[in-house]
């Protein structure tokens, strides 16, 4: 689903279903990580009990009641998978596959996930179809992660279930039928698993293909943030900036805002940044604002550049230079940033911040085009229309207009109607 983008006025909650990111996106929820005293949790790992041990990597590695030391928690989970602890080796799988304490290595992760289920652990099935899903070291294959994530939900992995659902939501490697994705995500969350929380809250709180409720849909997105999730720490922002089920409270709102930012949410730091912008539930702080603003960008959210740029060009919160606001356009480009690149063709068209320069609007044009912006698409059509600082290219324009009207541009649909009028007029004049 996509991604709901916040503005600095109106904000509306949108539908944001979380496919599960990472093994290391919550804890176990159902095992007794934090509940175990840490001395007596210690002790048994001293004496070489290969569950504690792993729990132990656990703490280390989400940072439960130890200092969060990834390198220690690679330590303990081998020790532990030494002992023939599947869950251990189901999370050293994941620390290869994501590098952390390591190099990244895809080949040493299914090796361990593969292992992992040798041993019995069923989380280990929806991990090798997370590899499947994304081309992680074998070929993408839809088909053959569902397949995966089936075997693991139908052994009790609740991030097998989870992913089924949504691999039913969208339709990928398996017939799209949201009622099957509702059910899998529904025994996902029975299990406490934060995603499927979040996915369910924000299905509930939206009446989308099941019974709005609101008090339900807040409920699972409150227990979704008391896991650490912080996509729900996000939705709960929205909420009750939009009053939806709960009395409106930009003061709340803002709250959680800073907590899902706190937690590495791009979407909670980019709103954090406005909320502190515009002073809408907290005192207004530039300074904070452009902070969290470049926290978004930095953490790869996509329109966050444009509120960077716009910090540098106003001089909030930051030293005025229009120079350095052109700067992180032309960096993020580099990154392959669609809005930064029609930020930067339209510069260029006007000859503001920089030389004026068809050659460079159409450069840009074509980037965010090539991508899939619909937005480049009528611009860049005109200019080789017109040969508007480029050589005339009635073909690429013809392209252009057509891609467009595909994606429906209506401004692209009303001229390719037109043409294919004066097409059928020219013919019938024969």
């Amino acid at each position: 689903m996509k991604v709901a983008r916040i503005g600095m006025v109106q904000v509306t909650l949108a539908l944001m279903l979380s496919f599960c990111q990472s093994a290391f996106s919550q804890p176990d929820p159902l095992r007794p990580l934090a509940k175990t005293p840490l001395a007596e949790l210690q002790a048994a790992a001293d004496k070489g009990d290969a569950s504690a041990l792993s729990e132990l990597g656990q703490r280390f590695l989400f940072g439960l009641d130890v200092e969060q030391d990834e390198g220690k928690a690679r330590q303990v989970f081998t020790t532990s998978a030494e002992k023939g602890n599947a869950a251990a080796m189901e999370m050293l799988g994941s620390m290869d596959r994501d590098g952390l304490a390591g190099d990244q290595d895809y080949n040493k992760a299914l090796a361990w996930y593969e292992k992992a289920v040798k041993h019995g652990d069923a989380t280990a099935l929806a991990s090798i179809g997370w590899m499947y899903f994304h081309g992680l070291g074998v070929e993408q294959d839809h088909a053959e992660a569902v397949r995966y994530y089936r075997r693991g939900a139908e052994q009790g992995s609740a991030e097998g279930m989870n992913n089924l659902g949504y691999a039913y939501w969208e339709g990928l490697g398996v017939k799209q039928n949201r009622d099957q994705a509702i059910e899998w995500y529904t025994r996902a969350a029975a299990k406490k698993h934060a995603h499927a929380m979040t996915n369910l809250g924000e299905l509930y709180l939206l009446g989308n293909l099941v019974e709005r409720d609101p008090e339900k849909g807040l409920s699972l997105l409150r227990g979704a943030s008391d896991l650490g999730n912080s996509l729900a720490m996000y939705d709960l922002a929205h909420v009750y900036l939009t009053g939806n089920g709960v009395e409106p409270s930009a003061e709340i709102a803002f709250q959680w805002s800073l907590k899902s930012a706190e937690s590495g949410n791009s979407e909670g730091m980019l709103l954090t940044s406005r909320l502190y912008a515009s002073g809408n539930g907290v005192a207004e702080n530039k300074t904070a604002a452009f902070k969290w603003a470049n926290s978004a960008l930095t953490h790869g959210h996509p329109l966050a550049v444009i509120d960077v740029y716009q910090f540098y060009l106003r001089g909030d919160g930051v030293e005025r230079s229009s120079e350095k606001a052109v700067e992180v356009l032309m960096s993020s480009v580099d990154e392959g940033n669609l809005y930064a690149a029609m930020v930067l063709a339209q510069l260029y068209y006007s000859g503001i911040h920089v030389p004026q320069d068809r050659e460079q609007t159409a450069k840009y044009y074509r980037l965010a085009a090539e991508a899939g912006h619909v937005g480049a698409m009528m611009p860049l059509a005109k200019m080789n229309l017109q040969g508007d600082g480029i050589p005339r290219d009635l073909k690429a324009a013809s392209k252009w207009i057509g891609e467009a009207a595909a994606l429906g541009d209506p401004q692209a649909m009303e001229l390719l109607q037109s043409i294919r009028e004066g097409e059928s007029s020219e013919e019938s004049d024969k």
